[in-house]
């Protein structure tokens, strides 16, 4: 084989982009794909002590590219890229870039309980696992609703809800 086609074919596998295991391909991935928050948005009126203001956001893009950010208020304090590859129709595994398996946590990513939520599954690397914890579709926001004591912290759609789900 051609130099230049081992490489186009390193590149394509390096990146997770060819099919699962599974005969999955990346276009099963839509349910994955766009921004998630681990934070809800507060019930209307409901507060969060200010120990609690930070928002955990992944953004899963095709092609396996993705970014985890930790937004405090409204900036962001901590930023990751990741990569994730889909394993199956329904899972996927991401990890941070660059990964070293012997320290690094990963994750394994379901579909949720509807279109707007996936489920996220901590694995560390000594092999334990936390969760599934679910995560939002969406850019979740926080702020403290009295500035001066910022005592409370309360959680919002920094834009707007995501859309409803569609019947099947």
């Amino acid at each position: 084989m051609p130099l230049r086609q081992m490489i186009g074919v390193l590149v394509f596998v390096a990146c997770g982009c060819g099919p699962s295991a599974d005969g999955a391909s990346p276009s099963d991935a839509s349910w994955l794909l766009g921004v998630y928050s681990l934070q809800a948005p507060t019930t209307p009126g409901g507060q969060e002590s200010a120990e609690n203001n930070d928002v955990d956001r992944y953004t899963f893009e095709e092609a396996g590219a993705g970014v985890r950010q930790k937004i405090s208020g409204t900036r962001v304090v901590d930023e990751f890229v990741l990569t994730w590859e889909l394993k199956s129709v329904e899972e996927a595994f991401a990890h941070l870039v660059p990964y070293d398996e012997a320290n690094d946590d990963s994750y394994i990513i379901r579909p949720g309980l509807d279109c707007n939520t996936i489920e996220l599954t901590y694995v560390h690397p000594n092999g334990g696992t936390l969760g599934p914890a679910p995560l939002y579709r969406g850019e979740v926001c926080a702020r403290a609703p009295d500035p001066e004591t910022h005592a409370y912290f309360e959680r919002y759609w920094c834009d707007e809800p995501p859309p409803p789900c569609e019947d099947p």
